[in-house]
């Protein structure tokens, strides 16, 4: 999760691509020991051919299939860097603002992963999802107490930015997804603090959604 207020893309919020790309190679010991938590979990619910929308830099490629493996990012330097990383995997670049360029049921599964909280149209994106995969799995941070909503129009007009967390259970039913491990071997003691205040606000969680 990150609050920094530089425009990644028109409609998102984050670091800028290259200082994201800086910052997951930095950290990739913890980035990757944590998605590989994280995997555990996600694997009970990935099968067949996958749609990863909103892939960025390509990790989930790391553990699943190349040869069965698609995914999709609006910023072109993501899909450079993943395509260069992984060469057996199917990269596209597409904003997901609009139609996903698939035909009904291609997938078995599409997957999301902390992105939708970027995207104000976020029901037409689950839509088209369910419209292109017999099954839509979604991962998002929720939030835990209702008044943080009311933050989230503010830090918008402050950054001039989008940014919309979630309350939990506003997308479905959901399954608790592993913690951010303070223990990690990089993190220092204020790395450490943010975590911990972060997770008393803020959980990871999956909500899958069986489409028709």
């Amino acid at each position: 999760m990150c609050f920094k207020m530089k425009k990644l893309v028109k409609g998102r919020a984050f670091d800028t691509e290259d200082e994201y790309i800086k910052d997951m190679d930095g950290d990739m010991k913890n980035n990757f020991r944590y998605f590989q938590e994280n995997y555990k979990i996600l694997s009970r619910y990935l099968n067949g051919k996958l749609l990863d929308a909103g892939c960025g830099i390509g990790i989930l490629a790391l553990f699943y299939d190349n040869s069965k493996y698609v995914g999709l990012d609006v910023s072109k330097k993501f899909i450079k860097y993943a395509r260069a990383k992984h060469p057996k995997a199917k990269f596209i670049v597409h904003n997901l603002n609009e139609k996903l360029p698939f035909k009904n049921k291609e997938f078995d599964t599409s997957i999301i992963l902390w992105a939708l909280h970027h995207i104000k149209n976020y029901d037409l994106v689950i839509k088209e999802l369910k419209r292109v995969s017999k099954k839509v799995v979604i991962g998002e941070i929720f939030y835990k107490f209702t008044f943080l909503g009311l933050f989230f129009p503010v830090i918008n007009r402050i950054g001039n930015t989008y940014v919309k967390f979630f309350r939990d259970g506003e997308l479905g039913k959901s399954i608790d997804l592993p913690k951010w491990k303070t223990s990690l071997p990089s993190y220092g003691l204020f790395k450490k603090m943010e975590i911990n205040i972060q997770e008393y606000f803020f959980k990871p969680k999956l909500v899958i959604i069986k489409s028709r």
